[in-house]
């Protein structure tokens, strides 16, 4: 008895103590992950989503791709996440798409710079307003002028590299978000699983226990 009672103590200092190691190196470590001798414990967070704030709804998604080296920006909708996976791994949560291939940004107007691939091309965050265009593919190697699209033209957009949309101007212009990081809930829910098996491995020694002070 005292030996069970021994090895299900020594499983909770062990996980435990590797919860509290592996969330100490998940923060410390950022995007780039934590090395312990020669090797690397890494958790994929230059995956994760960024946001920066519009306003108490919405907010610009930055996404950014390893493989190519490149970014992309998104006017997006979220949310507030109150669960207990808020708590530990960003509350703000994606709730729908305002604009998916937002490129450019002058003034209050952000626009598309594919506008034959969007559903919705301009989007005034002043007014909330958006716009959608109707533009023919463009030939091979050449991309649409936004001097040919009548509202574009109406608007003033152009696709003059001050207005494009970059990871600096943005942290410049606009407060980050806590993002909700999916590299966090992976190991959150993996240890949550671990702590549920012990607990439940734990409950008939509870009932064992209670009997006996019966």
């Amino acid at each position: 008895m005292k030996r069970s009672g021994d090895w299900y103590r020594s499983a909770w200092m062990l996980v435990l103590g590797l919860y509290v190691f592996v969330s100490i190196a998940y923060v410390l470590g950022g995007a780039a992950g934590i090395r312990i001798g020669g090797a690397a414990l890494g958790f994929n967070r230059a995956s994760d989503n960024v946001l920066y704030e519009i306003d108490d709804r919405r907010a610009f998604l930055v996404r950014v791709s390893q493989s190519s080296n490149s970014e992309s920006f998104s006017v997006v909708n979220y949310r507030r996440d109150n669960s207990p996976l808020g708590w530990f791994c960003g509350s703000c949560v994606l709730d729908g798409s305002v604009i998916n291939n937002a490129s450019y940004r002058k003034g209050d107007l952000v626009y598309s710079n594919v506008p034959h691939l969007s559903d919705i091309d301009v989007v005034d965050l002043g007014t909330g307003e958006t716009f959608a265009v109707d533009v023919a593919e463009p030939p091979a190697g050449q991309r649409v002028d936004p001097a040919q699209i009548p509202l574009y033209r109406e608007l003033g957009l152009t696709f003059d590299p001050e207005f494009k949309l970059s990871a600096t101007t943005m942290s410049d212009s606009f407060e980050r978000l806590p993002a909700q990081a999916e590299s966090c809930i992976m190991f959150q829910l993996a240890f949550w699983f671990i702590f549920g098996v012990l607990l439940l491995l734990g409950i008939p020694r509870l009932l064992k226990r209670v009997r006996q002070a019966v």
